[in-house]
């Protein structure tokens, strides 16, 4: 309960550090790292106010809802812009409405999203696994933009599937609520210092070129 307790607090304060780097260190912004930085201030902003809910009593079911249909459109639009090519136009295509389908089941059966969240957490996994392939292979990710986007997409690889592969392991050992959540803010803390770093070294190499 300790452990749960301490990691969920660290996240809150954790997932400012991406939207500071960006604001105060980072001084290489184009459309693409604003995209990114507006989803990380979005989570952030939510689980503040789901937090601020909890404290008082007051239920979040409906912001939580709003929340993941929002990181949909958010982290969807980071990779629309990210890739251009025809395959990934059809895989997101397939991903937009599976994911639709999901959120509307939910939707009907009045529930906590969980079918739409583990689908989107999928659908991520494979966006940012198809986007990490790609720079390998063209060797694209010394080029600034494409450094930012190859943390983005490591960051987002790590945090959804991570959260995907514990839910299920937790789940079939029967393990209770905090330690599945205690492993997710976990995984949630390393996504945001990887985008933290991200921002960071954008300004530490144009420093030194300076």
């Amino acid at each position: 309960m300790e452990l749960y307790r301490f990691f969920y607090y660290s996240v809150l304060w954790v997932n400012f550090l991406p939207i500071l780097f960006f604001i105060f260190l980072f001084n290489k912004r184009k459309n693409l790292s604003y995209l990114i930085f507006l989803r990380f201030l979005i989570s952030s902003l939510t689980q503040w106010i789901v937090y601020f809910f909890a404290i008082n009593g007051q239920s979040s079911y409906y912001i939580v809802n709003g929340y993941i249909l929002i990181d949909f459109l958010a982290i969807s639009s980071v990779y629309s812009f990210q890739l251009k090519d025809k395959n990934f136009n059809y895989l997101l295509a397939i991903s937009v409405i599976v994911f639709g389908i999901m959120y509307f089941i939910d939707f009907k059966l009045d529930t906590l999203m969980q079918n739409a969240l583990i689908t989107s957490a999928v659908i991520y996994a494979i966006w940012s696994l198809y986007a990490l392939v790609g720079q390998i292979s063209t060797h694209s990710i010394k080029r600034d933009n494409d450094h930012i986007m190859w943390l983005f997409n490591f960051s987002i690889l790590i945090y959804f599937s991570g959260s995907v592969f514990m839910f299920f392991v937790f789940d079939y050992l029967n393990s209770s609520n905090y330690s599945i959540w205690t492993a997710h803010n976990i995984l949630e803390i390393i996504s945001n210092l990887i985008i933290s770093y991200a921002f960071w070294k954008q300004r530490s190499k144009s420093i030194s070129l300076n």
